[in-house]
């Protein structure tokens, strides 16, 4: 009887430990789906975080043309150079070029660029916007470059291009 009840102790114990192999299995299961459903969000979050910290960043240089397109029509250059300095300070502006339509540098937050006239691809390019436009090229990692065009009286008078700091949590979602 002794030696009966040791037998089906063991085998209590082995279908135990077999039941709790097979629980352990199924919550593996479980958790790495959780993590690839996670995965999945975090990217889609990640996704919507960087669209919002281009749309900010366009926002932010869409005022900024609005805010100096009076001085550039007037030729009101200094009023543009402070401006320039005020919208650097606390912002996410890194550096701004307010350029003429022929790509001569009228205001800049940089001093290399003041009294030059740019006639790289980019310029050009950035010459022929219509409206406010976002970079798909990063002037440098976590920056995006955007431009707006300068138009008063529907007279195109120049453009700006800047180069914005993306919000750091769209970086870190990434």
């Amino acid at each position: 009887m002794q030696k009966f009840l040791t037998g089906m102790l063991a085998l209590v114990v082995v279908l135990t430990g077999i039941g709790y192999l097979l629980i352990q299995k199924q919550h593996a299961g479980e958790l790495e789906e959780a993590r690839a459903q996670a995965e999945e969000q975090l990217e889609v979050v990640a996704a919507e975080a960087d669209a919002l910290a281009r749309e900010l960043a366009a926002d932010l240089v869409r005022l900024l043309s609005l805010a100096v397109i009076d001085n550039v029509a007037s030729g009101d250059l200094e009023s543009v150079e402070s401006r320039l300095a005020r919208a650097v300070q606390g912002n996410r502006l890194v550096s701004v070029l307010v350029l003429s339509q022929e790509g001569a540098v009228l205001s800049s937050t940089d001093l290399r660029f003041r009294g030059r006239v740019l006639d790289d691809p980019a310029t050009r390019a950035a010459a022929r916007v219509t409206e406010v436009t976002v970079s798909d090229e990063p002037p440098a990692p976590g920056q995006v470059e955007v431009v707006a065009p300068l138009i008063a009286d529907g007279e195109r008078l120049g453009f700006i291009r800047a180069a914005v700091e993306l919000d750091q949590g769209a970086e870190e979602a990434r």
